[in-house]
């Protein structure tokens, strides 16, 4: 077992094991799960739909407005990698609050809505917002 030594008893053990285990998921290698999003117009789709390209994907809370600060970074990054197979994705709670500071930025930054939050936050062990994730062009 995991952590025998460091950890005696059974059911603590347990909990670490399982948070390990959940860990392990997201592991380099391991295959992204799986997220639906809508785009700005509506239209479902899924993570694979970008197998093929790296993803760097910008989990942000918009409830109180985006972070400029954030974006403006990301529009430099993203400009950085121009003529590369990246994407920049940016990951938003809802298609209301945002739809205005969307359509005032950006070129290479491609905006999504998360509709099924509870499956995201839980399979990318998302506890706090901003989150920044990376997936390989395999979707690994």
């Amino acid at each position: 077992m995991l952590c025998e030594q460091e950890v005696r008893d059974e059911k603590s053990r347990q909990k670490v094991e399982e948070a390990v285990e959940r860990w392990r998921r997201l592991a380099a290698g391991s295959t992204a799960p799986e997220i639906e999003m809508k785009d700005t117009q509506g239209n479902s789709v899924k993570l694979s739909d970008f197998k093929g390209d790296f993803l760097y994907i910008s989990v942000l809370n918009g409830s109180k407005g985006l972070p400029e600060k954030e974006l403006k970074a990301l529009d430099s990054l993203s400009d950085s990698y121009q003529n590369k197979n990246v994407r920049f994705i940016v990951l938003l709670p809802d298609h209301q609050s945002n739809s205005r500071l969307v359509k005032k930025n950006n070129k290479l930054l491609t905006y999504f809505y998360r509709y099924n939050n509870r499956q995201f936050f839980s399979d990318y062990l998302v506890s706090t917002l901003p989150r920044f994730l990376f997936i390989d062009a395999q979707g690994c």
